[in-house]
C-alpha cells in the first residue's frame, strides 16, 4: 500500500513520487557522487527510474508494510532538491526513514526538515513510536544529521553500515 500523503514544511513540499516525476528527477539522480554509499541501488536509465517510481507509487505488496516515498521541493524555486522516504510497519509501531538530498542542495538542512516532517506524518498517520535509519559507516553527514534529530546507534546492522533508532 502506498501510505505517502502531501507534506509541507517551512521551505518545502514533500510530493509522493509518481511516474511522472521520473523525467524531472533523472538529471539529478544521474549524479555518480549521489550513489557513492550504495552504488548498486542506482537507476541505470530514466527508464528504470520510471519503473522504480512505478513500484513506489503502486505501494507495497504485503500487507504489514506501507511504503512512503516522496520528492522534496523546494517552494520558493520550484526546484526538486530531494527525497526521502518512509517504511511502515504499523501493527509494530515502526518505520525505517531514509533520505537523500540532490549533490547541489546539500548542507542547506532539506534532510532534517523533511525527514522531520515524515516523523511526524508516520506518528500521527500511523501511531509510530520506533523510527530506525540505516547508513553506511563512512557517511558521516547522514549519521551526524541521525544524531541530530535524536537517533541513537543501537548496532551495527552489518560490517558496513550503521543501525539508528529514535523511539517517542
Amino acid at each position: 500500500m502506498n501510505g505517502a500523503a502531501l507534506l509541507r514544511t517551512a521551505r518545502l513540499d514533500l510530493e509522493p513520487v509518481r511516474r511522472e516525476h521520473a523525467r524531472e528527477a533523472w538529471p539529478l539522480l544521474d549524479d555518480e557522487r549521489l550513489w557513492r554509499y550504495f552504488p548498486s541501488q542506482r537507476p541505470a536509465t530514466l527508464d528504470d527510474l520510471q519503473r522504480l517510481y512505478d513500484k513506489w507509487d503502486r505501494g507495497s505488496a504485503h500487507a504489514n508494510q506501507v511504503w512512503c516515498n516522496w520528492l522534496c521541493r523546494e517552494r520558493s524555486s520550484g526546484q526538486l532538491v530531494a527525497s526521502t522516504q518512509a517504511t511502515i510497519f504499523p501493527h509494530e509501531a515502526v518505520s525505517y526513514v531514509a533520505y537523500m538530498v540532490y549533490v547541489q542542495h546539500q548542507r542547506k538542512g532539506y534532510a532534517r526538515e523533511a525527514t522531520q516532517a515524515v516523523i511526524a506524518y508516520a506518528r500521527s498517520a500511523y501511531a509510530v513510536n520506533t523510527f530506525f535509519a540505516e547508513m553506511d559507516k563512512r557517511n558521516e553527514p547522514s549519521y551526524r544529521l541521525a544524531e541530530s534529530l535524536g537517533f541513537k546507534r543501537v548496532e551495527r546492522h552489518d560490517p558496513d553500515e550503521y543501525l539508528y533508532e529514535l523511539r517517542f
